[in-house]
């Protein structure tokens, strides 16, 4: 061997002089009322019982779209996220400071030492989940406040969507989801306008729509009716013809039930010896399903992430769900596919999460057609027995 090649040799095998990469804690997302530039984040650690244990783990600044990240060590736990700086007024146009206050927060239940980021985006409905929570809680509570706005408010996680600025450039290349979130925002914004006589509201202004909408909700968790007028009164007016966010029709609909809890059904297969299942669920009057494609030559549309999954007996199984819109008298319909490679193990294969406008809907509302039932040899199973709870 030469001396190189000798050379090349010891260096290749460590000795002590290997160098391996750090996994670190990291945090990022959006912070917005409209989009928060030149802000100033804070990232505390809490405690069990939700409380501050200290300074802040970081200090970061948002960028001009209102992104941030940062780096918390080697930090593991649930976190507070704190946001001050200037935002422009989606409803006036107008600049509005957030200080330090009543800084706008946001609540992830846990975080830790790992390649990719984790998501914490910083809104006026993350701080309305962060002001649902009692005095002490734990990390549960934390995870379940920030599903129950996302779903009052239909955006599918309030704290990894990232809402845009609300302009067209951006709003155009918005997923549905994020242009419902941009909407939702700015909505907000008309709640707090209307209520300050058409001024520029303040950001506690803001918040006191945020406190009106928690009031009610401690009181009816499932179907605000007062903060469901309000919004939609105030959504009609950032959509109406001429406005700068008119025009986003798949958003707009997605936030026609805001105010009322989604409702999860359950499909349930009781047949022995099933491998799969198919069929269509009718949607009756007042219910949709939130969907990815929107473009109007597509006839069957594919469901967002997360609203048609696995359930306990089919896990690991392949779910295929798309919608089918409702066209004249003709009402929409959900096409599901459930298949295994070893067989159903329980009764609750799946679970579809429907956005309603009653909170008094129920699954016997929802018809199931064209169900069919194979076993382990794709043969169709007689007489299936199928159902949703």
């Amino acid at each position: 061997m030469t001396l190189v090649g000798l050379l090349f040799t010891l260096t290749g095998c460590g000795g002590g002089g290997e160098t391996r990469a750090v996994t670190t804690t990291k945090v990022g997302g959006v912070a917005s009322k409209g989009i928060i530039s030149g802000g100033t984040v804070n990232i505390y650690a809490l405690d069990a019982n939700g409380a501050k244990t200290g300074p802040p783990l970081a200090t970061t600044t948002t960028e001009s779209d209102g992104t941030y990240s940062a780096d918390l060590g080697s930090y593991s736990g649930p976190v507070k996220v704190e946001v001050t700086g200037t935002y422009t007024d989606e409803a006036t146009g107008l600049p509005v400071t957030i200080g330090t206050n009543n800084p706008m927060r946001a609540m992830a239940a846990g975080v830790f030492p790992r390649t990719a980021p984790f998501s914490a985006t910083v809104s006026p409905l993350t701080d309305l989940a962060v002001s649902s929570l009692p005095t002490s809680f734990n990390t549960t509570a934390i995870t379940a406040a920030n599903a129950q706005i996302s779903g009052l408010f239909k955006v599918s996680d309030i704290t990894t969507v990232k809402p845009v600025a609300p302009t067209k450039i951006a709003m155009d290349g918005a997923t549905t989801d994020q242009q419902a979130y941009t909407l939702a925002l700015a909505t907000v914004s008309q709640m707090a306008k209307t209520n300050s006589g058409g001024a520029t509201p303040t950001f506690t202004q803001v918040t006191t729509v945020l406190t009106d909408i928690n009031t009610e909700l401690k009181a009816t968790p499932t179907e605000l009716t007062n903060t469901a007028k309000k919004f939609t009164d105030g959504l009609t007016e950032v959509t109406k013809p001429g406005a700068k966010l008119t025009g986003y029709t798949a958003a707009n609909a997605v936030l026609g039930t805001v105010g009322v809890a989604p409702l999860k059904l359950t499909l349930a297969v009781a047949n022995a010896g099933a491998y799969s299942v198919q069929g269509d669920i009718v949607l009756p009057l007042g219910s949709s399903v939130r969907i990815v494609n929107t473009v109007t030559t597509v006839v069957a549309k594919d469901l967002l992430g997360g609203i048609f999954t696995a359930g306990s007996g089919a896990a690991g199984a392949y779910t295929q769900a798309t919608l089918t819109p409702p066209s004249g008298l003709i009402l929409g319909f959900v096409h599901f596919n459930v298949v295994t490679t070893g067989g159903f193990t329980g009764t609750d294969v799946a679970t579809l999460i429907i956005d309603v406008s009653s909170s008094t809907t129920k699954a016997a509302d929802f018809i199931l057609k064209n169900v069919k039932v194979t076993d382990v040899n794709s043969a169709a199973v007689a007489s299936p027995q199928v159902t949703l709870k």
